[in-house]
């Protein structure tokens, strides 16, 4: 994430796709915004702190 950090200095906040596990940490085939996107939501709405870096917090 500090890379594109750098190439885009304007940004507020940075979000990647995290994917989604079972109990056995096998990927289940379904990612976050994937989830959020089937569920008819935009990316403007949504933020959570694992996938995320704040502008300044490093």
């Amino acid at each position: 994430m500090m890379g594109v950090a750098k190439r885009q200095p304007e940004a507020l906040v940075l979000m990647n796709d995290a994917a989604l596990t079972d109990g056995e940490l096998n990927e289940v085939g379904l990612t976050k915004i994937g989830q959020i996107r089937s569920a008819g939501f935009g990316m403007n709405s949504f933020l959570w702190g694992a996938a995320a870096r704040f502008a300044g917090s490093c």
